[in-house]
C-alpha cells in the first residue's frame, strides 16, 4: 500500500470531574465543545455560597497539571477536573 487513508472516531472521551460547591459532585461524561459553565450545569449548578470567580481546573496533560483559574467559557479537556471553591 503506498497511500493508505485511515479514518478514527472517538466514541467515549475520559469523563470529567466536577468538585466542590456544585449540587451533585461526581464524575460526568466529556461532551464536545464544553466549558467549565456546561460542566458546572451538568453538575446541577452552584450551591449558595459557591465563589464562580475562583473556579479552578486542572487535567492529566503535563501542561495543564497545576490548577488554573477559570472563566465561565473555559474549555475543558477530557479527564479534567473542576474545582468550584466556597466563597470567602
Amino acid at each position: 500500500m503506498r497511500e493508505a487513508h485511515v479514518a478514527v472516531q472517538i466514541e467515549t472521551y475520559r469523563p470529567i470531574t466536577i468538585r466542590g460547591e456544585v449540587a451533585n459532585p461526581g464524575l460526568y461524561p466529556y461532551v464536545n465543545n464544553m466549558t467549565t459553565e456546561t460542566a458546572i450545569e451538568m453538575a446541577g449548578g452552584l450551591k449558595a455560597g459557591a465563589d464562580k470567580k475562583k473556579v479552578k481546573i486542572s487535567g492529566d496533560e503535563p501542561e495543564a497539571a497545576a490548577p488554573t483559574s477559570s472563566s465561565g467559557d473555559s474549555p475543558v479537556r477530557p479527564g479534567d477536573t473542576i474545582v468550584v471553591p466556597e466563597e470567602r
